[in-house]
């Protein structure tokens, strides 16, 4: 936590320097605030590994469990996990429509055809 207030005073510097800088053209502040940038660069970094390990020690978050109610018991039921289950795919065989038989000579195309009509 003494990082983070660390770091707010550096932001805080950089602010002054930047505004000496750029509104009055002093060019030791550009100096400063390049220093006191790259503190901020070291101690953010130190910040972010604090804060991973600090993470890490925190340990794993208990399950909740809910209370189910059914003709006056209560019965504790375990929450659900990941949602709906994907469905199986049932075996399906493949149907081959059979080619229709070509008709030998125009006259049976004509033949079909007129049976077709009727």
């Amino acid at each position: 936590m003494d990082n983070l207030k660390k770091l707010q005073e550096l932001a805080n510097q950089v602010v002054e320097q930047g505004s000496k800088l750029y509104e009055k053209d002093v060019k030791a502040a550009a100096t400063k605030t390049r220093n006191t940038l790259q503190e901020m660069k070291v101690l953010c970094q130190t910040c972010r590994k604090e804060a991973n390990e600090y993470r890490k020690n925190i340990g794993p978050k208990e399950k909740k469990t809910k209370v189910q109610k059914d003709s006056g018991k209560a019965k504790k039921v375990a929450p659900k996990k990941g949602g709906k289950k994907p469905a199986k795919k049932a075996d399906k065989k493949k149907t081959v429509k059979e080619p229709e038989p070509e008709p030998e000579s125009v006259e049976e195309e004509e033949s079909v055809e007129e049976e077709v009509s009727e």
